[in-house]
């Protein structure tokens, strides 16, 4: 295996196919990377944008190139030394007639050889699968005609619009389309089907297979058996074989049943089929202080842990507090984070899980009745009392499995009953301690109910807090992001240091994550953003300001005028974060893109429209707002303050773009640089950041730079600095790999009247030292900033202490190819003297 240094993610579809990722396979080795990080590259449905609905794991997706095309990508990637590493779909597949395993369980049911295969309950129904597919009632669609018979591929099939469904063998021996001409022969023929076509509302309450989260569109694999496990990664297994390629990405493990027992199975499957290492992340949210676990035979997560600490310690926490303050003035919002999480929580419970809740129920009630003890307990007390655990749960699921209770996850569920215990009041507490046994497994069932409860348990948090929470509550939306903290956690930089530390020593291959298709904003709009909490009653002023020029511009809907004052707050930050500081901005871009994102803010708040059920009127008054306020005739001064505000924070938002990378380039772990992202990356959540990137010309700047020459901060603008540092840092790792990979981590001590806003660290290995010097908080230190240099004379007397291990000398700066002298202390002033960042070799 190639050394995994530095990976480069890249997003295939929507026109990027195997031979661009080879087209531009010359120049990601000369930015530095080892390896290209590919998104999902197996058939997925027709015209998928992003590769997760999988219809054949064994299959490269010919919308890609197919296997030739592949293979073409593949000796590609080998002549410029590079590897690769797959991201794939170990939880689930696309529930569609396109996938056939699928195709062939609706055509044969129970007596599919996939029926295992999938996660259906066939005990409801007669045992069928329902197919929640209808957009009317069942009743409605038939009696008009919507379904009928069709034969275009030689075989009878089931039509509604564009879907096809098959006809079970039976009947389609029997079948005579000449008798199938009224409504009520149809029923009968749908009735004699192992599938049941449903309203698509049914699946919150109805719905008998698993999903990912809420998609219907995704059913959920039965992975923990041997013969699905073989059956999915064949083809995978023939790609490590034939050395193709070096690691996996693991999509959403926290959904499979037993993630520990997977991993291991996993890691023995690839060790048996290949001598040298072989790198497994697992995608994988860490809440608060959750460690992940030591068993996993992983060489870590992706790394949205490090982009969450990375933030938390760019965000001022005075500043955000005030912004706070100013945030429930504006909007009459009162709520704290806690409250409207929990809110969340119940709120998608009932929405969108209430099947998984029942089943839940149904299924404690069952075990319950075969204890004397507790037939007297209701299925209805049970649901309740599931209810509060389930809102109650401070991460997204513990892991236990056949082996037993692990110490960790007998501590979370300690933690769970007491908070649950609060709630639920001395009627129903004989409930909570039951279920609290089946979770410990203390009930004739052993481990299987906590098993079940524990895959709905994550993705209940997911939506509660990710796709619903996190858009309700927006004081400053650089926090609200992939396992990360809303509510302004306070990271210091020796909290900083002890995660650095500690990933170092137990997980020194973890992947660093500061971008990724699944964050809600690139990590430079996410930087620039954070800078508002370093000037809070600025900016709290200006949206004061901005809501007196563009009130006018909202629509009266009902008793409310729409946006509601929460919407533009979020709207007038992440345009903030988005505005191009370089030459004049494309109003009508803006106006697209912005409709976009708010378009799916509103639906993922579900407080007045949502993705099941979408409010035109909402969303059209939201719409119309975006046109105004960005149509230069009707809003020239709102327009010039938004630019002057930009331009006000570009500065100290590209100090943080390049803190950001520098940090994530010179940690213990393994950088990821998300596609185009070696320039600003002023994205915001997807489909925004998965647009086209310009490879010819980053290829052209990068060929620009001279090895030797200092780079050049003038044109910062153009986001080229960032490209000349990531490339230098890259090459030091190409140099140095061991200083990295395991050299120690050791964190500097900073003194003097602005230490506070300085980071320091060091990574020595044997003679070889590498120094790390960030600037922080420069709107604080610093009211106004044209560059993003502070300026010398703010540093005063700050200063680093070098430590053990950092020997006194000449230090070489990799970036301004200046040479330092120092003698147990080194200042500031002259470390950031021409960048805001350094980064001094010595060795």
């Amino acid at each position: 295996m190639t050394s995994v240094r530095a990976t480069y993610r890249l997003q295939f579809r929507n026109g990027f196919t195997f031979q661009s990722a080879a087209e531009i396979a010359p120049y990601l080795r000369r930015l530095g990377v080892s390896h290209v990080y590919a998104s999902p590259v197996f058939a997925a449905q027709s015209g998928s944008t992003h590769g997760y609905d999988v219809t054949d794991c064994n299959v490269f997706d010919e919308a890609l190139g197919g296997e030739a095309g592949f293979r073409a990508l593949s000796a590609a990637l080998k002549a410029e030394g590079l590897g690769l590493i797959l991201d794939i779909v170990p939880n689930h597949m696309a529930a569609s007639p396109e996938n056939g395993w699928w195709y062939d369980v609706l055509k044969h049911g129970q007596d599919s050889r996939y029926a295992r295969f999938f996660d259906i309950d066939w005990t409801r129904y007669e045992g069928r699968v329902l197919l929640p597919v209808l957009g009317e009632a069942y009743g409605t669609v038939l009696a008009d005609g919507q379904l009928s018979i069709v034969n275009e591929t030689g075989e009878a099939q089931i039509a509604y619009y564009d879907k096809r469904f098959p006809l079970s063998a039976e009947t389609s021996r029997s079948l005579d389309p000449r008798q199938v001409n009224t409504a009520e022969a149809l029923h009968r023929l749908l009735e004699a089907q192992h599938y049941r076509l449903a309203h698509w509302r049914m699946a919150s309450d109805a719905l008998n297979y698993r999903r990912f989260f809420d998609i219907n569109d995704l059913v959920a694999l039965r992975m923990e058996d041997p013969e699905v496990f073989d059956a999915t990664h064949r083809l995978v297994f023939d790609l490590v074989r034939a050395g193709d390629i070096d690691g996996l990405r693991l999509d959403h493990i926290d959904g499979l049943r037993d993630p520990a027992t997977y991993l291991k199975r996993l890691r023995a499957a690839v060790s048996g089929l290949r001598d040298d290492p072989f790198y497994i992340v697992v995608e994988k949210i860490l809440e608060g202080d959750e460690k992940l676990r030591s068993d996993w035979p992983v060489e870590g997560t992706t790394g949205y842990e490090f982009g969450r600490f990375v933030t938390a310690l760019q965000v001022h926490q005075d500043g955000y507090a005030a912004l706070d303050k100013a945030y429930r003035a504006f909007t009459g919002d009162k709520r704290n984070y806690g409250a409207i999480a929990e809110q969340s929580k119940r709120f998608i419970l009932g929405l969108s899980f209430a099947t998984e809740l029942n089943t839940l129920a149904h299924r404690a009630y069952e075990i319950a009745q075969q204890d004397p003890a507790m037939r007297d307990v209701s299925e209805p007390a049970l649901r309740r009392a599931l209810t509060e655990v389930l809102v109650a749960f401070p991460q997204y699921r513990t892991y236990i499995n056949e082996e037993g209770l692990s110490e960790e996850d007998a501590e979370v569920l300690r933690r769970v009953e007491l908070a649950a215990e609060d709630e639920i009041g001395a009627e129903s507490l004989e409930e909570l301690r039951y279920v609290m046994r089946l979770l410990r497994g203390e009930t004739q069932d052993g481990f299987a109910f906590a098993m079940a409860f524990q895959q709905v348990s994550g993705p209940l948090t997911a939506k509660s807090l990710e796709d619903t929470a996190f858009y309700r509550f927006v004081p400053l939306i650089a926090l609200n992001e992939v396992g990360a903290e809303p509510a302004g956690p306070t990271v210091t930089p020796a909290l900083f240091h002890e995660a650095n530390r500690e990933r170092g020593e137990h997980w020194p291959l973890c992947m660093l994550t500061t971008s990724s298709h699944d964050t809600k904003r690139g990590e430079d709009t996410r930087a620039r953003i954070a800078v508002l909490a370093d000037i809070p009653e600025v900016f709290a002023k200006q949206a004061e300001h901005w809501w007196s020029l563009t009130a006018p511009f909202r629509r009266p809907l009902g008793s409310r005028l729409v946006p509601h004052p929460k919407e533009i707050w979020l709207y007038y930050q992440m345009l903030l974060g988005i505005w191009p500081v370089s030459g004049a901005p494309d109003l009508a871009s803006l106006r697209e893109r912005m409709r976009g994102f708010m378009s799916k803010a509103l639906r993922e708040a579900k407080e007045y429209t949502r993705w099941t059920d979408p409010t035109q009127s909402h969303e059209e008054a939201m719409f119309a707002f975006i046109d105004a306020t960005l149509d230069p005739e009707r809003s020239g001064a709102f327009i010039a303050g938004m630019a002057a505000m930009a331009n006000r924070i570009a500065a100290a938002g590209a100090i943080n773009g390049l803190a950001q990378v520098v940090l994530k380039l010179t940690s213990p772990g393994v950088p990821d640089i998300y596609q185009g992202a070696e320039w600003w990356d002023q994205s915001m959540v997807d489909p925004d950041n998965r647009r086209p990137v310009d490879f010819e010309a980053r290829a052209r700047a990068l060929a620009e730079l001279a090895d030797e020459e200092p780079i050049d901060i003038r044109d910062w603008r153009s986001g080229r600095v960032k490209q000349a540092i990531v490339a230098r840092l890259l090459g030091l790792r190409a140099q140095d790999p061991d200083l990295f990979a395991s050299g120690d981590y050791v964190p500097l001590q900073v003194e003097g009247s602005n230490a506070r806003h300085v980071l320091a660290y060091g990574r020595v290995s044997q003679d070889r030292a590498l120094l790390v010097v960030i600037a922080r908080h420069p709107l604080v230190l610093a009211s106004e900033l044209l560059e993003p240099v502070l300026p010398a004379e703010l540093w005063a007397d700050t200063r680093i202490t070098l430590a053990d291990g950092l020997s006194d000398g000449r230090w070489h700066d990799l970036f301004t190819q200046g040479i330092i002298e120092g003698a147990g202390e080194l200042l500031v002033s002259k470390l950031l003297a021409q960048l805001p960042v350094a980064a001094l070799r010595v060795g």
